[in-house]
């Protein structure tokens, strides 16, 4: 060859890479196929150089009369379209339509793919029209277009040819010769000459976009994951991902190869593509683009794209090792092939250590900082919320707590404590403040249902794994976190794959069932060993609608009324329904000791404060001298520690944290028998089938109380609890046996004087003259002693509140229910003594008050409250809670309420009454006098004269023990004429319900 013809091969291959000489041109080329051999007639070709062959291997089939073609070992392409031959067009999709196959296009092009792909072949360029090249290719010797024209494949079109003086001149000798081949073809009927079909795909696109439901690519890769897809690589998109067609199905999709991931390759701007994508491209195009291959489908991701396996039929190459070892591609662990795991990352290894390509800059890690890998077994003692616990690990005779947070999931949030949500009515809003209140309306509702599946998902996370053994593995530590407008940093977290009975992965089994959500990692990023089966379990829940993924409507409603902060009132209502019902099951939400916990009782939806009956605790004592631990958290432990400083034992620690060890939020069996003052609820505890008095008696963590001797096992306690004295243990740890029966001989004693006194005192006070100072209903009120002590006291006492500088001093707000100040009463705007009821909720600095010294209620803000001066605070309240004897007045709330109350205040109100102390309820403040009530100036008795109008009824035997027998019978005398005359509560024959109870409650609370 000349030096000429060689500069003219050089600008001819030039040339041909110009017109689509790089991996974007083999990817685009589809966009010009669809031109055919009659539209480029209608162009001037460009003048004809002299024909020269080359040698060169067919990278792509995009149709059955146009190949790309590569020189070896080069990204430089051509696209080349056979001269003289027409070929069926393929069909495509675009964002807008989609085109149908014509007739036999794919057998046309499947023809020439398999004839042709890969192989080494000499082409040369006849011309140039446009952007399209055309010329001529031989296959060992074999005109490429007389082997289509001779299977029928395509239609043979010969260009017309003039000479110079115009006349249309014959075909060429080989042009004629495929005209001959063709008609051979066409008499034979085959290829697309064929009469008796005409084949047309009907190409399913699987795509994943926004117009695709995720359900439908769900149910796409369930039906065939696992599978051996016979397809077509169609396209490389990255060197990790490509479009491949399954003829058997007409499927086409794009997949990513698992377990790698290559630098992404922007088509529209190669300018914007990683370091090396276009290198990691060619080299997959090299093994894979257009060639038959296998297809076997592992895993999806968030964004619902497809991973699996894809190898060569023919030279069964992975090119997934093959980038790896070229330094193209990163492992990734979470979706490789479990059986190449290992060679994928020794191939990444090596690839790292020669620094090939995308590793040129990579450094070998710190060997101490590559030790990170931790596993240990524990037993789970705490959830904190459905993706966090705490696990116990145990070495030797000590053990630590390890806070556990799951890997690569997220939970619902658990709300806070209810605030006002500042809902205003929306007729008042501007169009501006109506669209901020709908949104934060939507957030207060959505923050809603987090907090329902928060609560479903920490009690799924509690039945589960408290008390069992787990396997913990470490797979990532998150840096410690400052949020957003804070000064203080989030401690650091360490996230694990924990594993129940050795082989449940529990993070799985949240996102089953709809109670966690798959976390969405950045490229790179450590994540759970068995991210593929997570994701996968998201889809399944989303495909069932679990959890969160159902609808608003359908989730779960979360309502627990919390008595464990109420009063002895309030929870009384609750009483008898749980004595009713007997033996409930619970859960223990908190420990405050070894025998007084806070309990979740599901089956009747509250939350109480429960104490073991007939035990007694002493008072545990926490440490000021502990710091908290990495996880932000002081040691319990080390808050409660069982010995002193000198080393003296303290029980009560031992018990809080027996009791924490082994009740602590385990499922138990209680039984309701009674309530204190306080609001708790006393009874038995049943864990593990064994009586829970039984453990804290036989490890001496507390004493039994002389209530116990009502309980069924009360001698087997006692008989444990002598053991436990002699052999000096827990509680007894100082026990004198002649000290304690002396104690005991001093308490009784004790007892019994006060007894003696408690009934001198009723007895002095059971006749008394009094003033009714405020009226409840027709039967309950408050009053204070007519006497002159009394008179002389409150005058001394108003004198002095009433002189002191209240208005100069600094508005007070109450924290504490029970706790006692100083108000202006607004009806006559003078200061007096009062009790702290309630804490308004929803109104900021706004209160329930009772004042002590008359007994009336009023609601006040902070701003006529005042701090009481201690000295005020040594005289007791001087108003009584009084009740008349043996009657029951309705309730305000029921029928002839008002009257009952009106009638009465008409009766008392203003007078010096006789007062005949029939019982006395309660002591001290909480004392209720129950009184026979006289008018001396008209000789009318008070309850005589209700039970006489018909507004009060006479209370059974049973509710009272009837100190004066002739007073009551003649009680039920005046009740039976007012039934027969049908005078008010008689009208209709029949006693009514009386809320006086509820009354009561709200007077007493």
């Amino acid at each position: 060859m000349s030096q000429q013809q060689k500069q003219q091969g050089r600008d001819q291959n030039k040339g041909a890479n110009n017109k689509g000489g790089n991996t974007k041109g083999v990817n685009n080329a589809n966009k010009g196929v669809n031109n055919n051999n009659n539209q480029v007639q209608r162009e001037a070709p460009k003048p004809k150089v002299e024909s020269i062959r080359y040698p060169g291997i067919v990278r792509a089939v995009l149709s059955g009369d146009t190949i790309v073609v590569t020189k070896e070992n080069t990204p430089e392409a051509i696209n080349l379209t056979l001269m003289g031959v027409k070929a069926p067009l393929l069909g495509k999709k675009s964002k807008d339509e989609i085109t149908k196959d014509q007739p036999f296009a794919w057998e046309s092009r499947e023809f020439l793919r398999k004839l042709l792909i890969g192989k080494s072949i000499v082409y040369r360029v006849e011309h140039e029209v446009g952007n399209r090249t055309y010329g001529e290719v031989w296959l060992t010797e074999e005109n490429v277009r007389t082997l289509i024209a001779q299977k029928g494949w395509a239609e043979i079109t010969v260009r017309e040819r003039k000479d110079k003086d115009g006349q249309i001149m014959e075909p060429r000798k080989e042009d004629q010769e495929l005209l001959s081949i063709q008609e051979a073809a066409k008499s034979k009927k085959i290829g697309i000459w064929a009469t008796s079909t005409k084949n047309v795909r009907a190409v399913k696109y699987i795509e994943n976009n926004r117009e695709t439901d995720p359900a439908t690519l769900y149910a796409f890769f369930e039906k065939n994951k696992g599978k051996t897809l016979n397809g077509v690589v169609e396209q490389v998109k990255t060197g990790s991902t490509l479009k491949v067609y399954v003829p058997s199905t007409s499927d086409e999709f794009t997949v990513n190869l698992s377990g790698v991931h290559a630098p992404v390759y922007r088509f529209n701007d190669e300018s914007g593509s990683e370091p090396f994508s276009r290198e990691a491209k060619f080299r997959t195009e090299t093994y894979l683009l257009n060639r038959d291959v296998t297809v076997t489908l592992e895993t999806m991701d968030k964004f619902n794209n497809f991973f699996g396996v894809v190898v060569d039929v023919v030279g069964k190459k992975n090119v997934a090792l093959s980038l790896l070892k070229n330094g193209l591609a990163t492992y990734v662990d979470w979706n490789a092939p479990v059986q190449q795991a290992k060679e994928y990352q020794e191939a990444e290894k090596q690839a790292k250590e020669a620094k090939l390509r995308i590793w040129k800059k990579w450094k070998a890690p710190d060997a101490k900082l590559t030790n990170t890998v931790k596993e240990f077994l524990g037993t789970v003692v705490e959830v904190i919320n459905a993706g966090s616990f705490v696990v116990r690990v145990q070495k030797g005779e000590t053990y630590s707590d390890v806070t556990v947070n799951l890997s690569s999931i997220r939970v619902p949030r658990l709300a806070g404590k209810d605030k006002d949500n500042g809902i205003r009515d929306p007729s008042t809003l501007t169009e501006k403040e109506k669209k901020a209140q709908l949104e934060k309306q939507q957030k207060l509702e959505d923050d809603k249902i987090q907090h329902a599946y928060a609560v479903q998902g920490k009690e799924f996370l509690r039945k589960e794994l408290i008390g069992k053994k787990v396997k913990a593995t470490l797979d990532y530590t998150s840096p410690p976190y400052t949020p957003p407008g804070s000064t203080k940093a989030l401690p650091a977290r360490s996230f694990y794959t924990v594993l129940v009975s050795g082989k449940t992965n529990i993070a799985i089994r949240l996102v089953q069932k709809g109670l966690a959500t798959v976390t969405l990692h950045q490229d790179g990023d450590v994540r759970s060993p068995d991210y593929k089966e997570l994701i996968l379990a998201e889809h399944a829940a989303k495909q069932t609608s679990q959890g969160q993924h159902a609808a608003k409507s359908k989730a779960p409603i979360v309502h627990v009324n919390d008595l464990s902060h109420e009063g002895e009132a309030a929870c009384r209502h609750y009483l008898t329904n749980l004595k009713r019902v007997g033996r409930v099951p619970a859960v223990v939400e908190y420990i405050f000791s070894g025998s007084r916990f806070k309990v979740h009782i599901p089956t009747q939806g509250v939350t109480i404060s429960f104490a073991l009956q007939g035990i007694m605790s002493d008072r545990v004592v926490r440490s000021d001298k502990v710091k908290p631990t990495a996880n932000g958290q002081p040691d319990f432990r080390a808050l409660y520690p069982v010995t002193d400083a000198e080393g003296n034992p303290i029980p009560a620690n031992a018990g809080l944290l027996f009791a924490r060890e082994h009740l602590y939020q385990h499922d138990v069996d209680i039984t309701i028998e009674d309530l204190d003052r306080s609001g708790t609820f006393l009874g038995t505890l049943i864990f593990n089938k064994t009586d829970y008095i039984l453990k804290l008696i036989e490890g001496a963590y507390a004493k039994l109380h002389r209530s116990a001797s009502a309980l069924p096992g009360f001698k087997q306690y006692t008989t444990i609890e002598e053991n436990s004295k002699k052999q000096h243990k827990g509680v007894w740890w100082n026990y004198d046996e002649a000290e304690e029966q002396r104690k005991k001989d001093e308490i009784n004693a004790k007892f019994q004087k006060e007894r003696e006194e408690r009934e001198a005192t009723k007895l002095k006070e059971r006749l008394m003259s009094l003033t009714v100072t405020e009226i409840m209903t027709g039967s309950t009120f408050f009053f204070q002693k007519a006497t002159d002590e009394t008179k002389e006291l409150m005058e001394s006492m108003m004198s002095d509140l009433q002189s002191r500088d209240w208005e100069d001093r600094e508005p007070y707000s109450p924290t504490e229910r029970g706790e006692w100040v100083v108000a202006k009463f607004t009806v006559d705007n003078n200061w007096y003594r009062a009790e702290v009821l309630r804490i308004i909720p929803g109104r900021p600095e706004t209160y329930e008050l009772r004042y002590v010294d008359y007994g009336n209620t009023e609601i006040v803000g902070a701003d006529a409250i005042r701090i009481l001066d201690e000295d005020l605070g040594y005289v007791e309240g001087q108003a009584r809670k009084g009740k008349l004897a043996y009657i029951q007045a309705p309730g305000l709330d029921d029928d002839f309420g008002e009257d009952a109350a009106a009638y009465f205040k008409e009766l008392v109100w203003g007078k010096t009454l006789l007062a005949d102390v029939q019982s006395v309820d309660g002591e001290g403040s909480d004392a209720v006098y129950h009184i026979s009530l006289g008018d001396e100036e008209t000789k009318t008795n008070i309850n005589g004269a209700l039970v006489i109008q018909g507004l009060a009824r006479v209370e059974s035997r049973k509710q009272n023990r009837v100190l004066s027998k002739d007073f009551y019978d003649k009680l039920q005398k005046e009740e039976s004429n007012a039934q027969k005359s049908r005078l008010c509560i008689w009208q209709y024959g029949a006693i009514p319900d009386s809320d006086e109870d509820r009354q009561w409650a709200n007077m007493l609370k």
